[in-house]
């Protein structure tokens, strides 16, 4: 007699295994596509990360870009415009500071070094227009050249002050105020100017010939006042230090000046 219990038995475990073993595959199934899909989730967010950095970054340049362009172009137009006024500005017709040139220039000095005695005579200390004259040096070491008094003169093109002493030192002396000052002329180790003589002012608005004229043949007016006084204050700084030689250049009137150089 058959033994159908048994058989039954065996077929039921072998169809319980087979399920069981068709669970187990697909739960691992089911796990490695949860796996897969979760690392190709990170894998996307990375990408997108990625992509965003790169392309905060594309923009980043982009605006550096943009800024120095601006920066470059500025510079441009500003030299451009600078350029522009430049050519567009006309210089004036005669520029007094630039001064006279050829017969124009050659006059000038002609007058400047023919003032006559008279004039400086008359015009003696500068009628209240000179405000410093040559003051005494004590301990001071002899400036001298073959037996002569030797004159220092500093000043700079930019000092207003030293152009207005310039015009004091053609006639045919020098000019100058306060120690460290410019201008600055110091007279043989035994006298110093430093600082203006007379207000420069005096010569504001003139051109080179009208100052020349005036210093020439207006003894009345404040330039002649103030240049040739100031000029006569030199000479007789000079001529003190000289004895009064050339008695052409030290006349009464210049030496009746030194008794005030202290």
């Amino acid at each position: 007699m058959t033994d159908y219990s048994c058989a039954s038995a065996q077929v039921w475990n072998q169809q319980a295994c087979g399920q069981t073993a068709s669970w187990l595959t697909q739960g691992l199934d089911e796990a490695s596509m949860g796996k897969a899909s979760r690392t190709k989730v990170d894998s996307s967010r990375r990408e997108r990360i990625a992509a965003q950095r790169a392309a905060e970054r594309r923009a980043e340049q982009r605006r550096r870009i943009l800024i120095a362009s601006g920066s470059i172009i500025a510079v441009v137009a500003i030299v451009v415009a600078f350029i522009v006024i430049k050519a567009n500005s006309k210089p004036p017709a005669s520029s007094a500071s630039n001064g006279p040139t050829g017969a124009a220039l050659a006059s000038v000095v002609s007058d400047l070094t023919s003032v006559p005695t008279s004039t400086t005579d008359k015009i003696g200390d500068g009628g209240g227009q000179v405000n410093a004259k040559p003051k005494a040096v004590t301990g001071g070491t002899p400036l001298t050249a073959n037996g002569k008094p030797e004159m220092l003169y500093m000043g700079a093109e930019y000092c207003p002050y030293c152009a207005a002493e310039r015009w004091a030192m053609i006639p045919p002396y020098v000019p100058a105020g306060r120690e460290g000052a410019i201008p600055f002329i110091y007279f043989g180790g035994k006298y110093i100017i430093a600082g203006a003589s007379y207000n420069p002012q005096v010569l504001a608005g003139l051109s080179w010939s009208k100052i020349a004229s005036d210093v020439k043949n207006n003894p009345n007016s404040d330039v002649a006042k103030a240049v040739v006084g100031t000029a006569n204050y030199i000479t007789a700084a000079i001529c003190k230090m000289t004895g009064n030689q050339p008695s052409s250049a030290c006349t009464s009137t210049i030496q009746s000046l030194e008794s005030s150089l202290k």
